[in-house]
């Protein structure tokens, strides 16, 4: 059963259904701040993070040294939550002082617990909306961790919208855009599908995949939390 249960997980597809307008529209009109609080609140509402800290600590060092030295870069995080992992991120660049950042987090949800750094600003948008107001301005589209979701999910697919709208506003572009994953991509975090939708995606190319920790599900299935970089091309 769990072997089974893992490939479900990896082998998962996006439904095609899910690119038609309606489609789309209906998932979306179904991001309200109201389900997200009733179903993932969680340790985000008391000023923890979903990852732990070590993990994050390792990802953000993955992170400072992929980062190109003496470049600016403008980060968009979605489902950023309480912040406390994005100030970490924060932090550890500041650290390492190779590049510097522009960090604009983004979630439906504004917590009394978000943490902020000065270099960070905050904009209370769900997924789409933050893509279509900061994505033609931005170099990487950053998802730490976001809400697992499966087809009965209330944020269903958010992740999946993310990316394709910032895929396709980047696309033909000539600089190079990045969208880079924290997290058991597809797994734990994020729609069942987007494993496959990044991994097999023609516009996508991956320049780094690093894993930052080993762990075992309560099937007893082992599985890994990765920092993923992929470039749009």
């Amino acid at each position: 059963m769990g072997n089974d249960y893992m490939c479900m997980r990896y082998k998962a597809t996006i439904p095609p259904s899910y690119n038609a307008p309606d489609v789309r529209a209906a998932v979306i009109a179904d991001w309200t701040e109201k389900s997200i609080r009733a179903t993932h609140i969680g340790i985000q509402g008391h000023g923890l993070s979903t990852l732990p800290i070590v993990m994050l600590e390792t990802a953000a060092e993955y992170f400072c040294n992929w980062l190109q030295c003496g470049h600016q870069y403008t980060v968009l995080e979605v489902f950023s939550g309480n912040c406390v992992a994005s100030s970490l991120f924060v932090d550890a660049v500041n650290r390492y002082e190779t590049a510097s950042v522009k960090w604009i987090a983004t979630d439906i949800c504004d917590y009394p617990s978000r943490v902020m750094r000065p270099n960070m600003t905050f904009d209370k948008l769900h997924a789409a909306d933050a893509v279509a107001k900061y994505g033609p301005h931005t170099d990487i589209l950053l998802m730490i961790s976001p809400p697992i979701s499966t087809l009965l999910s209330q944020q269903k697919f958010a992740d999946y919208y993310a990316c394709y709208d910032f895929i396709e506003i980047w696309r033909a572009g000539l600089a190079p855009k990045y969208l880079v994953f924290v997290g058991e991509i597809g797994g734990a975090d994020g729609s069942w599908g987007m494993y496959d939708y990044l991994f097999r995606n023609e516009h996508l190319r991956l320049v780094l995949r690093a894993v930052i920790d080993t762990r075992v599900d309560l099937l007893n299935n082992e599985y890994y939390e990765e920092l993923i970089v992929f470039e749009i091309v």
